[in-house]
């Protein structure tokens, strides 16, 4: 970290460096394109929106010379220009991803690592906008990750994280923060490999331990076409970017999420279920509803309660429902019920 030669740092030793830069340093550096194209002090000074007279140049000139001196910007002779600045292309992306990281809520401190920055932000996933909006102190003393304040804890078994190969997320981070196409390798499930599969990475999801990367990839069925796939980081073993454009389309991360696909789609159909629930699992349901329309009313046995929802035909519907054993009852669609029925006599099986 800070060598000799600052294009030596990597993104996460710019990231660290960013700890100590103040406010107004970070708000000129993120004005500095990266290497080599470069800026002069007249053109920065009118994209930070200050005066162009002398007197605000020199001020300028001084700010950016100290940021020299500390190997924040590089200087460039230019008889064109006088003297100009770049940045290390590294340094600009840990600009960019602090940024991202940040998403408009200030999480965290400036400068603290993106991994830091990253926990932060899923650790605060959770909260609603109204409670972050506007509370920037509040936020950095809750999710600070030295001594956070908030903690998610999940309710199921908590599973190891997967090894991830070094290099893979750094490619990614960068892949993802200059908008570029990826060369993968990676192993499905099944022990098959792809070899150097162009995509085009779109966002990264974390699915209770597991990491996966959204992407946009030539569909092989149909040519012309492309399909959006996950692709578990933990299966990359070779990851090149590419000096090429990615092909985003219409992708929204938030329309992909509300779409439930991240969620083992059975069908795009809606399941209207009803349940038999026993015992204190109608309060867990009252408090953490299966859906908006769930309707909790008493049947005509005293020590159950009966049920309604319409809830998406999904994987995680099945794995829920069986992780609830006698707690709940399936009792239409009679097609899930005898699904659920074959799944736990099989099951059962395996005990006798």
């Amino acid at each position: 970290m800070h060598a000799d030669d600052p294009m030596n740092n990597s993104v996460d030793d710019w990231i660290s460096i960013l700890e100590g830069v103040d406010q107004d340093t970070l708000d000129v550096l993120g004005h500095i394109p990266a290497s080599p194209a470069s800026i002069g002090h007249v053109e920065l000074l009118k994209k930070l929106g200050r005066e162009t007279r002398q007197g605000e140049k020199r001020k300028l000139q001084r700010h950016t010379l100290t940021m020299a001196n500390n190997q924040l910007c590089l200087r460039q002779g230019d008889a064109g220009k006088g003297q100009s600045m770049s940045l290390c292309p590294n340094l600009r992306q840990a600009l960019d991803l602090r940024e991202r990281a940040h998403n408009g809520k200030a999480l965290v401190e400036p400068g603290n690592s993106l991994a830091a920055a990253l926990q932060a932000e899923v650790l605060l996933a959770g909260l609603p906008d109204e409670w972050l909006v506007g509370r920037p102190e509040t936020i950095r003393q809750l999710a600070h990750p030295a001594d956070p304040l908030v903690a998610i804890v999940s309710e199921t078994y908590p599973r190891l994280s997967p090894e991830i190969m070094p290099g893979v997320f750094p490619a990614l981070a960068e892949a993802l923060a200059k908008n570029q196409k990826l060369e993968l390798t990676y192993t499905l499930f099944d022990g098959r490999v792809r070899n150097q599969e162009p995509v085009s990475p779109l966002a990264l999801l974390k699915r209770g331990p597991m990491f996966y990367l959204v992407c946009r990839k030539p569909n092989s069925k149909q040519p012309g076409e492309f399909a959006l796939r996950e692709i578990a980081l933990c299966r990359i073993s070779r990851i090149v970017v590419l000096e090429k454009p990615a092909e985003r389309g219409d992708f929204s991360l938030q329309a992909h999420l509300a779409s439930n696909q991240p969620y083992f789609l059975r069908s795009d159909a809606t399941l209207a279920i009803k349940l038999r629930v026993f015992g204190n699992t109608r309060h867990h349901l009252s408090d953490t509803p299966l859906a908006a329309d769930q309707l909790v009313y008493d049947g005509d046995d005293p020590d159950s309660c009966m049920l309604t929802a319409s809830v998406m035909d999904s994987d995680m519907l099945r794995w829920w429902l069986l992780a609830m054993g006698p707690q709940v009852e399936v009792l239409e669609p009679v097609s899930l019920r005898e699904e659920i029925r074959r799944t736990l006599q099989q099951a059962l099986g395996r005990y006798i």
